[in-house]
């Protein structure tokens, strides 16, 4: 919804084509993407096998350390924070910062650099692939 809100505001509604009804291919759409999402899985499983082979031994993220380590009142403001207030204010920093300005100059290359930001930022070992993905 911020993204309409950005996209109608700044009068760029060339990009409202990508949000085109899709009346009748949701269950194709939904279908599609729990295939991805289980290649991608068993794909990240291979990858972090093969580091483990390797001697390199994935560590969990910082939060979820934090998550198991907290009290209950700290895990749900964790749980608000990582859930809603983050992916708001990365949606609208990686997007609407970055992919906006820099997809002045070349759009495909702004989708890339900002990708590979976004996964720099959030970096674990063991997610790359997921993050690549």
């Amino acid at each position: 919804m911020i993204t309409l809100y950005f996209i109608k505001n700044q009068g760029d509604e060339g990009e409202l084509y990508y949000f085109r009804p899709i009346r009748g291919k949701i269950s194709y759409l939904i279908g599609i993407s729990i295939v991805f999402r289980i290649v991608v899985t068993i794909i990240n499983g291979i990858y972090v096998a093969l580091l483990m082979k390797f001697g390199i031994k994935p560590q969990p993220q910082e939060v979820m350390k934090l998550f198991l380590e907290k009290p209950w009142p700290s895990v749900i403001y964790l749980s608000l924070m990582t859930v809603i207030a983050a992916p708001i204010l990365e949606e609208f920093i990686f997007r609407h910062i970055f992919y906006r300005n820099l997809a002045k100059t070349n759009k495909t290359f702004s989708a890339i650099f900002t990708s590979l930001l976004f996964m720099l930022l959030h970096y674990n070992i063991a997610g790359a692939v997921s993050f690549l993905w």
